[in-house]
């Protein structure tokens, strides 16, 4: 079997498909000296980057609102998101999803009705404070979720919190409540087992 090493990582590996695209040329060889690995990781290192630049994100809603008075682009539009919800689903059942109605109306209770951003009179929707696209999310759980605004929840999209706020201080006071709910839940989950065990000896 032929092989070749990737003048990214200095690494050779077998020259198939699994390793190398082919996908551009005729005589099987790769598309250029990177495997996939290294252009999968250079993607993600451009977009990470694009992200934090305001003329790509103003080129971005510009596109966008191009795409929207044709056919064609709101088809495609319509598409992405059908693919992001499907996404989104996927990484749902992966996570833990004990989320209940009563600890989302005593969050409600909690911050009065009010956006936990913004601090505006609202209908509160769930918006998971650390993004389920993030790898460190812990899930659709009550040390996750944060009562929000529409127009906060769809801005913030899949940011960081912290830095999306740009204030440390309101950060603070939504990651400490969050603490607080964590600890209320495992304290929960504690006295539940309990009282199974003296239910069960009782039995």
């Amino acid at each position: 079997m032929q092989e070749k090493t990737c003048h990214r990582c200095n690494q050779t590996k077998p020259l198939t498909d699994e390793f190398f695209s082919f996908h551009k040329t005729k005589d099987g060889t790769p598309t250029c000296g990177w495997c996939r690995e290294c252009h999968r990781e250079y993607s993600r290192e451009y977009k990470t980057k694009m992200r934090k630049s305001p003329q790509w994100s103003d080129y971005l809603k510009a596109s966008k609102s191009r795409m929207r008075t044709t056919a064609r682009g709101r088809e495609y539009l319509n598409r992405c998101k059908r693919q992001e919800r499907k996404r989104r689903r996927c990484r749902l059942r992966k996570l833990p999803a004990t989320y209940t109605e009563r600890q989302w109306n005593a969050a409600i209770s909690h911050w009065q009705g009010r956006c936990a951003y913004c601090g505006k009179e609202c209908t509160p929707t769930q918006d998971h404070y650390i993004p389920i696209a993030s790898k460190e999310c812990p899930g659709h759980v009550a040390h996750n979720i944060v009562p929000a605004c529409i127009e906060c929840n769809v801005d913030k999209s899949n940011k960081p919190a912290r830095e999306w706020l740009g204030d440390d201080s309101k950060a603070d006071a939504i990651e400490q409540w969050l603490t607080q709910q964590k600890t209320d839940m495992v304290s929960e989950n504690q006295l539940t087992y309990l009282n199974t065990q003296n239910f069960l000896r009782g039995a």
